[in-house]
This record gives C-alpha cells, structure tokens and sequence, in this order.
C-alpha cells in the first residue's frame, strides 16, 4: 500500500460522496405508483401472460415526503436533522 493509499485511508477519502440532501435522508418517505394507463393495459392484458407493466420497472416515484414532519419536500433539499438511512 502506497503512501497515498495510506493516507487517504486515514483520513475517510471518499472520490464520490453521497450529498447530503432528502432524497438520501433516512427520514425520507414517498410513494412508487402505476399511472392509470398502466393499470388499466394490465387489467387488459390476457390473463395468462404476466403484467405488462410492474413497479419495479415502471413506477412514478409520487408523495415525497419528510418522515419527521410530514411536510413535502423536494428531494434536493436539506434540513438540520439529515440522517444517514438504514441499509437493509
């Protein structure tokens, strides 16, 4: 291990830092839905085949919200009481 090495080691460099900022705040809570035209191709689509559209591909990301207070917020925004999230 290289000096450099060594020492960007015991300072904690990190070259892509997650920002601090809502939308990776551990207070952070918001909804995953199928818009309507979706839901309804699916409820179209023969029965025997599997959806045409999931959340897991197509969901729009709606209702971001602080846990803390509740009030809406923009994912870019900040505030005093940043947490980091828990990893599952």
């Amino acid at each position: 291990m290289s000096a450099q090495s060594k020492a960007k080691a015991a300072q904690g460099y990190d070259p892509k830092p997650e920002p601090n900022r809502c939308a990776t705040c551990g207070h952070f809570k918001s909804d995953f839905i199928l818009p309507e035209w979706m839901i309804k191709a699916n409820s179209e689509a023969p029965k025997r085949l599997a959806p045409l559209y999931t959340l897991d591909d197509n969901a729009i990301e709606k209702n971001a919200r602080c846990g803390l207070g509740g009030f809406a917020v923009k994912k870019t925004a900040v505030c005093q009481y940043y947490i980091q999230p828990v990893s599952a």
